[in-house]
């Protein structure tokens, strides 16, 4: 994932999904959720390092611009789990 760490990106759900797919055999998976903490992020954050998957899931911040194509370029999945995107 990649966005800003605010409620309306849905990170709560996508954390969840991340312990099911490990429960469910993949060992070797690992989530990164960069991007900038917003509003109310500490809620995402904390599900984050509560998860007893907590060394898989990567938190490194907000990435530079030139960072971003080698980490979309190596991941399996891009996941966008948004509830809620507005403009303007």
């Amino acid at each position: 994932y990649v966005g800003a760490i605010q409620p309306r990106k849905n990170l709560k759900i996508l954390i969840q999904a991340f312990n099911q797919l490990k429960i469910g055999g993949f060992p070797d998976l690992k989530l990164v959720i960069a991007g900038e903490a917003a509003w109310l992020a500490q809620e995402t954050q904390n599900l984050a390092s509560e998860s007893p998957y907590n060394k898989a899931i990567i938190m490194p911040g907000r990435l530079k611009f030139d960072d971003l194509g080698p980490l979309m370029q190596g991941a399996g999945v891009f996941v966008l789990p948004s509830l809620y995107e507005g403009f303007g």
